[in-house]
């Protein structure tokens, strides 16, 4: 199986596993079909590859949370000088949630 390129991959996303792509096989319902048979079959096999894709990222986002970073940008005048500075929340990397140890 030749390796697929995703941008996600270079975000920390982990790689999609044999779980993803049998779960997503399962999920497709379809009759008369082995998992074996439909990744030999060239289309059946990019749809299962994107469908794991999916549950993979499902997975990761239930298991991350997005911060917020603060960003200083130049406020610009009417007349397009800059008068000062504005400081703007924007999406920051993704953190791992991690639960509170109570005890």
């Amino acid at each position: 199986m030749r390796p697929t390129r995703c941008h996600a991959d270079a975000a920390g996303m982990p790689p999609v596993t044999n779980a993803h792509r049998h779960a997503a096989f399962e999920a497709m319902h379809w009759k008369g079909w082995t998992y074996e048979q439909a990744m030999q079959f060239d289309m059946r096999r990019r749809l299962i590859e994107c469908r794991a894709a999916a549950l993979r990222k499902a997975e990761w986002e239930a298991s991350t949370k997005r911060t917020t970073v603060p960003v200083r940008r130049v406020r610009l005048g009417s007349d397009g000088h800059p008068v000062g500075y504005v400081t703007q929340m924007v999406n920051g990397p993704r953190k791992p949630i991690v639960q509170p140890d109570l005890i």
